[in-house]
C-alpha cells in the first residue's frame, strides 16, 4: 500500500519536507494517521505515485527519473534504497 502520507501531498515540496522529516525520526502525521516508514522508502513512495500520476510507465529509468527531481528538489534519501522499494512496489 502506498503511503498515504505521500499520496496525499500536494506540491513536490511537501514531499520533500516529508522525506527529510522521516530520515530525522520525525513523526510524520497525517489526516487519518501516522507515517512510520523511513525516508528511503517515502521516496520510492513518490517515485511510484509520480509514475503512476504522470503515466510513464514502471521502467527503471522513469523511476530514476522522479527520483532524480525529488533529488533536486532537495530530499536527501538513499537513492538505491528508494529506487529498490519503487521497484518492489510496481511488482
Amino acid at each position: 500500500m502506498l503511503s498515504p502520507a505521500i499520496t496525499n501531498a500536494q506540491t513536490i515540496k511537501q514531499v520533500v519536507e516529508i522525506v527529510n522529516a522521516a530520515n530525522r525520526g520525525e513523526t510524520i502525521e497525517y489526516f487519518g494517521g501516522v507515517e512510520f516508514r523511513d525516508g528511503d522508502q517515502l521516496a520510492g513512495h513518490y517515485a511510484y505515485d509520480a509514475a503512476t500520476n504522470a503515466g510513464d510507465g514502471f521502467e527503471e529509468a522513469d523511476l530514476e527519473a522522479h527520483l532524480e527531481c525529488l533529488s533536486d528538489a532537495g530530499a536527501v534519501f538513499s537513492f538505491g534504497k528508494a529506487l529498490a522499494e519503487a521497484i518492489w512496489l510496481k511488482q
